[in-house]
């Protein structure tokens, strides 16, 4: 019986294999998607012993699959180079890139640049990383540093909202769970949850569960800046008006999620 998944589902952006003194080896291929060239490729490596150990793919619309990964070679008796000579036979195969990872025990991808969200280059850094970040200068600034993070929060949330709404021509409320989607894809909160969103008094309220910002921190009081800026640009596009942002429950604090009071500033 088939599983049905109905939460919400953990993906990798990127491999990070670990191995004590194993060698690993990077592979790129693009290849025709109209081929059999994919289940040519798979036979070939276990032919060789060559274990995949993390692969990624992607179709374009123009029926070309690009496929990257990482290869354990310690049970084969092959060489980067060999093994590009033997996929080169496959019709179908349009590019091949085989390369020896220079660190041996860390398989990661080290030979592509920039990593991409469709063609938009993204920075990708871990989600304590970049919450120590943000909370360090509230820390070492106190006010100063929040009032400065709120800012950048709210000029993030205003250039989302204008690049959506530019890219998907929508406006307003249309975009409003678009937006909120795409940063829980970010990794900016687990779950949201509107609770009321009135256009003619531009008040709104919500609830953000898991934020970033707030979960590696406890504090006495709302520590949300970050967030609170982002729903405030956010808002600004959706109400199309400067709108300031409360916290009034935080995660930091103890409290279950946190809570956003969106209101005329």
């Amino acid at each position: 019986m088939v599983e049905t998944v109905t939460s919400l589902i953990p993906f990798k952006v990127l491999p990070l294999v670990l191995s004590k003194n194993k060698e690993f080896w990077e592979i790129y291929l693009k290849i025709d998607a109209s081929s059999e060239a994919y289940r040519a490729i798979m036979k070939t490596l276990a032919a060789l012993n060559l274990q995949l150990v993390h692969l990624d793919s992607n179709l374009s619309i123009e029926n070309i699959v690009e496929v990257k990964g990482i290869l354990d070679p310690s049970k084969g008796e092959t060489s980067p180079q060999a093994l590009e000579i033997e996929l080169d036979k496959i019709p179908g195969v349009i590019k091949i890139r085989v390369v020896k990872l220079p660190f041996k025990g860390l398989g990661f991808y080290v030979n592509f640049y920039p990593p991409l969200m469709g063609d938009v280059p993204m920075v990708i850094l871990t989600s304590e990383f970049f919450a120590s970040i943000i909370n360090e200068i509230k820390t070492r600034w106190g006010d100063a540093g929040a009032a400065i993070i709120y800012h950048i929060g709210e000029l993030a949330g205003e250039k989302t909202y204008n690049s959506l709404s530019r890219l998907l021509g929508l406006k307003g409320f249309e975009l409003a769970e678009v937006t909120f989607a795409m940063y829980r894809g970010y990794g900016l909160w687990r779950d949201y949850e509107m609770l009321d969103v009135d256009p003619l008094t531009k008040r709104a309220a919500l609830k953000i569960y898991d934020s970033v910002e707030c979960r590696y921190v406890h504090n006495d009081k709302p520590n949300g800046h970050f967030i609170r800026g982002v729903i405030s640009g956010l808002f600004k596009g959706i109400m199309g008006r400067k709108l300031t942002t409360r916290e009034t429950f935080c995660i930091s604090k103890g409290d279950p999620y946190c809570e956003f009071q969106v209101e005329p500033g």
